[in-house]
């Protein structure tokens, strides 16, 4: 069991939500189940990235459990917390890289890691394009065999987000990716512009080469992300 009282020691850090660029913070509750499906995901000792991590899911992870964790993390405000959080607790295996995600990751960190966590913009209106830029940022990131998770929402009550899915499954046989496992509804957040919005676990496993000329390159314009 994990315990509420170190999720909330975590969660009261975290910096207001961007909501600029659709961040949208977890509760306490959802980020110790969350923790609860990456201690059963992930195993002891792997290398571990993190597209972004407004809502410090990896300190949470790494006061859990022993692994390596890289966080890719534009946000200086985020950035900064990240790494207080990580120096009081003593980690010794916690790296922030600055990076603007709308930017190709740099090649000296392709497929370096074990597993990919990514909770991206929801692309609500966009066709998904935010979630797929990090998906592609992420496959760039793993491994041959490595696994992803990308949280999005998945609710038949928001038809938008099951046209998403159905782009996001098309998208990852692109990159030679199969989801592996759904965990349904788990997530909910505090300050969702839809009232009720959960968000799934989507785990995906890259299993064979990916098409090359599939990957997301440089996003120009950033809003383009978050539309």
């Amino acid at each position: 069991m994990i315990s509420l009282k170190l999720v909330e020691s975590i969660a009261s850090t975290r910096p207001e939500a961007d909501h600029s660029v659709e961040q949208v913070l977890m509760t306490s509750e959802s980020m110790r189940q969350q923790g609860v499906y990456l201690r059963e995901m992930i195993e002891p000792g792997v290398a571990v990235a993190s597209l972004g991590d407004d809502d410090h899911m990896t300190i949470l992870l790494n006061a859990i459990m022993p692994v390596h964790v890289t966080v890719f993390e534009n946000d200086d405000r985020i950035i900064h917390n990240l790494k207080s959080q990580a120096a009081q607790r003593g980690f010794e295996q916690y790296d922030v890289i600055k990076h603007d995600l709308r930017l190709q990751v740099p090649q000296e960190y392709e497929e370096r890691y074990d597993i990919c966590l990514s909770n991206p913009p929801y692309s609500s209106k966009n066709e998904a394009f935010g979630i797929k830029t990090w998906i592609a940022r992420s496959v760039k990131l793993l491994r041959a065999g490595g696994k992803g998770l990308v949280v999005i929402p998945l609710q038949e009550e928001l038809p938008w987000s099951l046209h998403n899915m159905i782009l996001v499954q098309d998208y990852l046989g692109e990159l030679g990716c199969a989801i592996t496992r759904i965990d349904k509804d788990v997530h909910a957040y505090d300050g969702a512009n839809d009232v009720g919005l959960m968000s799934s676990n989507i785990w995906y496993q890259r299993v064979q080469a990916p098409n090359q000329d599939a990957f997301i390159g440089d996003v120009e314009d950033v809003n383009t992300l978050y539309r």
